[in-house]
């Protein structure tokens, strides 16, 4: 089980990638192998074992993680006490407090 506890976009979609990496490890898969997996081509495999997060959704990411058989819990928090704005129509914004992840990779434990 991983939890992934964060605020930054950037840092937690690095932490996607470093267990992504793991698991390919872990499980002796090539880059080839992994791409097959996770419908993607060879070159994305490669940003991805050098931790380059650019190209990559947080969406996109998650996805990879449910194709390697990960379960994926997330848990979005706001911050009530803090608005970010208003608008017209009373809808307000609140800016968020934090975003964590549990993940638990399934079979080969």
């Amino acid at each position: 089980m991983t939890t992934i506890s964060n605020q930054n976009d950037y840092s937690i979609k690095y932490k996607i990638l470093k267990l992504i990496k793991d698991i390919t490890h872990k499980n002796y898969w090539n880059q080839v192998t992994t791409a097959k997996i996770l419908g993607v081509d060879q070159p994305k495999i490669s940003q991805i074992s050098n931790g380059k997060t650019a190209g990559f959704s947080l969406e996109r990411l998650l996805i990879f993680l449910l194709r390697l058989k990960c379960e994926v819990n997330i848990t979005i928090t706001v911050n009530n006490s803090e608005t970010i704005s208003s608008n017209k129509d009373n809808t307000k914004e609140y800016s968020l407090e934090s975003i964590n992840l549990v993940i638990i990779q399934k079979g080969n434990e």
